[in-house]
């Protein structure tokens, strides 16, 4: 299903009519996430999508949407937090195991969660150590806080929490 709806990502500028996705933010960042896709696959990773520059982009820094099966601790798609549009496909045996690998990382930007079942989304969403959780798919407005913990930065940007980086809170008492 994740392969199908990449499929359908339509790559290009940010001038043109129709929904896109377009390049990365400058040469060394693709060159850094072409990188980090071959080590996966050298380490044993299977690339089901992507995984290049996209055919007649050769102007800007565009690549394709990614999907990697198999990603293991040994790979840097799985330590470093890739700024791209790389998917990590990493097996789990129960609740327990996907705790201890999602936050097995010293990023800890945004995590992902889909079911169905909102108990298991209160008890993930609680135990995982990163600054922003979300279920069944992203949701990025300039009146929500972003920002993550760990080695993923420091405060927030967006949403009124994004002053708090600006301004020194102080308490003066005066007794009369």
């Amino acid at each position: 299903m994740l392969i199908e709806k990449v499929k359908k990502i339509k790559i290009g500028f940010g001038k043109d009519q129709e929904p896109t996705m377009g390049p990365l933010i400058n040469a060394q960042a693709r060159i850094r996430i072409i990188e980090m896709v071959e080590d996966a696959v050298a380490k044993g990773a299977t690339l089901r999508s992507g995984g290049g520059v996209p055919e007649g982009f050769n102007v800007g820094h565009f690549f394709q949407p990614t999907i990697l099966k198999g990603v293991t601790p040994e790979m840097r798609v799985y330590r470093e937090e890739v700024f791209g549009p790389v998917a990590s496909l990493i097996s789990f045996e129960d609740e327990a195991s996907i705790l201890e690998k999602a936050n097995d990382t010293d990023a800890g930007l945004v995590a992902y969660i889909y079911t169905r079942d909102l108990n298991r989304v209160q008890k993930l969403s609680e135990q995982l150590e990163f600054g922003e959780v979300q279920v069944n798919g992203f949701k990025y407005a300039i009146y929500l806080p972003h920002g993550g913990i760990k080695e993923s930065g420091i405060g927030k940007d967006c949403s009124q929490y994004a002053l708090d980086d600006y301004l020194i809170k102080k308490r003066v008492t005066t007794q009369l």
